[in-house]
């Protein structure tokens, strides 16, 4: 029951990061900051939820991984990366 859990709040953290990175590209400048810092304080909320079924510091290097990894993804996607993935990592 707790890995079903788990995996349901990794995947509500990246959709949360997801949809962060989205609000970069549209919304005016304050509609943007409103957004991206709701979105946030939720990734927040459910960093602390996933604490509770593996402990902070796992919780920590998982959503700081989901982080990295969106952020790459919206960078290739956008053009503001170089498109390259780092070795290792199956890429997107």
């Amino acid at each position: 029951m707790a890995e079903s859990e788990v995996a349901r709040l990794l995947k509500q953290i990246e959709t949360a990061y997801e949809a962060a990175l989205r609000g970069l590209r549209g919304l005016a400048c304050c509609a943007r900051h409103d957004f991206i810092n709701a979105r946030m304080q939720h990734i927040g909320e459910l960093g602390h939820k996933l604490s509770l079924y593996v402990g902070s510091e796992q919780a920590m290097t998982a959503v700081l991984e989901i982080h990295d990894r969106c952020v790459r993804r919206y960078l290739c996607h956008d053009g503001g990366g170089s498109g390259n993935d780092e070795p290792g990592d199956g890429g997107d």
